[in-house]
């Protein structure tokens, strides 16, 4: 009945001053979910209007990759996994790579500073990574989390034809303590393993605590 409601407000509204439907979309509020909806119920002109500017300024992502860093490993025990961002078709590739290490207390991975993270730097045609390392809270202390990193930057090195990266163009961005972890690959981790460049936000970079 509500959907029946709307079509017949439609047609009044369409009615009046020789609307175009664009316009009576406006008036009522409607996206273009709801215009498909009317079209079903016989309003023809509701599909047209559906093909709107803004659905075809979307950009959408690639759907991301998964790889297993230690895919012998029992994954009820190790969950560590490097997820891929490619650009999206189209967008012209710069060549660089970066992992991005969420924060968490290494607690937690928190999800705001990654998939999103991510999908913005892919559209600007880096090939991202999100690293879900392992954490304190499954058991797995200092120096896991810098593990999983260093062969994280190991795999992307390998893999650098295949992903189409330049393995000399790889960087890390780490929030929190990812922050923490980023800086420490950075300034010391070997060579093979180290990023060529590093990103900090709001970094836990001292971890002990002050006098007062």
């Amino acid at each position: 009945p509500m959907m029946r409601r709307l079509a017949q407000t439609w047609r009044a509204h369409a009615g009046r001053a020789g609307r175009s439907h664009e316009q009576v979309r406006r008036k009522l509020g409607l996206g273009c979910a709801g215009l498909g909806s009317l079209g079903v119920l016989g309003v023809s002109q509701a599909r047209e209007v559906c093909n709107c500017q803004e659905r075809k300024a979307e950009v959408f992502p690639s759907p991301p990759k998964h790889h297993v860093l230690r895919p012998h490993m029992d994954p009820r025990v190790d969950q560590a996994v490097l997820v891929r961002y490619d650009p999206p078709p189209g967008t012209p590739r710069t060549g660089a790579a970066v992992v991005v290490c969420p924060g968490g207390n290494y607690e937690s991975c928190a999800q705001h500073e990654g998939q999103p993270v991510a999908v913005w730097l892919a559209q600007h045609g880096i090939v991202a990574f999100v690293l879900r390392y392992r954490l304190i809270s499954e058991g797995h202390y200092w120096p896991a989390q810098l593990e999983d990193l260093e062969l994280a930057m190991a795999d992307i090195r390998k893999n650098a034809d295949a992903w189409q990266v330049d393995p000399a163009k790889v960087g890390v961005i780490g929030f929190s303590a990812g922050g923490h972890l980023a800086s420490y690959a950075a300034t010391r981790s070997a060579l093979p393993w180290r990023p060529n460049a590093q990103i900090l936000v709001y970094p836990c970079i001292d971890t002990t605590k002050p006098d007062h």
